[in-house]
């Protein structure tokens, strides 16, 4: 199995690196093949230029788009990573849906309707909150309902099999990242052995 982990953070010592690296390590103790892409590393450009609006009616698509894709292509699962900044994922994150997930290579116009093309992947996202108080628990699936789950992945044909939300990383205790990490790792394994593990829908 090829899983594909897609992170968006852009300091290596956050907690959500430390997901990544839990997570990582998790399969590849279940022998898994691994590929990380870490968007801020690779220097990844979310604008969606002109290069980009040209493929639309077309042309080629860029090169960093390409390779994005291939990745993706090859991957059997792919799981995201990332803060929520403002409400909703980091720029360089909503950047890469908006280049990556293009017309012709996750979707397609079928009879004035739309077809999604990346039904044969699964997708996972892990999302982290700086604080309780800002984001209130029983109200945290109200964005990713309306944004991410509909207008992006259930677009593209693979609608999330999960979606975990770790909140108050930053005042919470070690204990408590302890118990998250844990968490991510148990979230992983089911993942990966269970193929019809969809805890966000269940």
């Amino acid at each position: 199995m090829q899983h594909l982990i897609i992170i968006a953070h852009p300091n290596p010592q956050s907690f959500n690196h430390a997901i990544l690296e839990r997570i990582k390590d998790t399969l590849l103790r279940l022998g898994a093949k691994v590929e990380v892409r870490d968007l801020y590393k690779i220097g990844f450009n979310p604008c969606f230029g002109e290069a980009d609006m040209n493929k639309q009616h077309g042309g080629h698509a860029p090169h960093d788009v390409v390779v994005e894709q291939k990745f993706i292509k090859s991957a059997d699962k792919i799981t995201f990573i990332a803060p929520i900044w403002w409400g909703y994922v980091p720029a360089i994150l909503k950047g890469y849906f908006d280049r990556v997930l293009t017309h012709g290579f996750a979707y397609t116009n079928v009879n004035g309707g739309v077809k999604g093309l990346l039904g044969s992947k699964k997708f996972g996202i892990i999302n982290t909150f700086s604080m309780a108080n800002v984001y209130p628990e029983e109200n945290s699936n109200v964005f990713v309902d309306k944004t991410l789950e509909k207008n992006i992945f259930e677009y593209c044909g693979s609608p999330l099999c999960f979606h975990k939300m770790f909140f108050n990383v930053n005042d919470c205790s070690q204990d408590k990242r302890v118990e998250m990490l844990n968490d991510a790792e148990k979230l992983i394994e089911k993942f990966v052995l269970d193929p019809n593990y969809c805890p966000y829908f269940g």
